[in-house]
């Protein structure tokens, strides 16, 4: 099954302030006032989302399957992250 518009070159992008409650302190998978890794893969799946899904038929919606991420720079409290996400290949309902 094919959607029509679900094409290679679909972006979504989501900006956010990095708050106390984001830090792998706050979610114990750290020590550090920074970013959480857990935090910045759910930032980026709902930047993925956000290219798609409004373009599925009612009752569709995307759903990882894979996650190949590496987090190469903290992000402080205060500073701003944006996450962009692009979709790059179509193969059936494979995206």
């Amino acid at each position: 099954m094919t959607f029509d518009g679900v094409q290679p070159g679909l972006k979504g992008q989501l900006r956010l302030t990095v708050g106390e409650d984001l830090t792998a302190k706050h979610l114990v998978s750290g020590a550090a006032s920074v970013l959480a890794t857990p935090q910045m893969v759910l930032l980026m799946e709902r930047a993925s989302v956000a290219a798609v899904d409004p373009l599925l038929p009612e009752g569709y919606r995307t759903v990882g399957v894979a996650l190949d991420v590496r987090h190469l720079a903290p992000t402080p409290v205060g500073f701003e992250v944006r996450v962009t996400s692009e979709l790059v290949d179509v193969d059936g309902r494979r995206l």
